[in-house]
């Protein structure tokens, strides 16, 4: 199979080659190669251009959009693992993850203020701890309180990201 001329050969974020080839009908058109590509004309481009066939592969350079759009990512992803992460109260530590927050919630609400003699509430142990409900709504509590000045921090973290000039401002942002 004869190659169609090429120009403009790029790594690309994806780990495949980016590049413009001359279509005999459309002139020259964007195009990725990709070694798992569906159609012949892409892996043997790709193939081609590994081997240096095409010239040499400029490296990927990342966008500050693609950097941007990766650190908020980052920082939605870290929030979510801080502020469902175990929590110490009374002495031991409580499980904290979205599951556990909503069942406590839930307990708080059905439980209408009060809870049985001997109510207990399990701690990441497996170890039950007895509670009344004013410890209970204690942990819910801490559980909240831990997580305001998390999101704070999040949202701080998120207006540098957008506000940063280069990548490496961008990745110099972290958790």
């Amino acid at each position: 199979m004869q190659l169609p001329q090429t120009r403009n050969v790029t790594y690309n974020a994806y780990g495949t080659v980016d590049m413009e080839i001359d279509h005999p009908q459309y002139g020259w058109i964007p195009f990725t190669a990709n070694p798992n590509d569906t159609e012949q004309l892409g892996r043997d481009l790709y193939a081609a251009a590994i081997a240096g066939t095409l010239g040499a592969i400029a490296p990927y350079v990342q966008s500050l959009a693609d950097a941007q759009s990766q650190q908020l990512a980052l920082m939605d992803s870290s929030y979510t693992t801080a502020v469902t992460a175990p929590i110490a109260y009374m002495g031991t530590t409580f499980q904290a993850d979205q599951t556990s927050q909503n069942l406590l919630a839930s307990v708080l609400t059905a439980a209408g203020g009060a809870l049985p003699a001997g109510f207990a509430w399990y701690d990441v142990n497996n170890a039950p701890v007895t509670m009344t409900f004013a410890e209970l709504q204690g942990l819910a509590a801490s559980i909240l309180g831990r997580g305001q000045p998390l999101f704070i921090h999040k949202q701080t973290q998120k207006a540098s990201i957008r506000a940063a000039s280069t990548v490496a401002q961008v990745q110099s942002i972290v958790w």
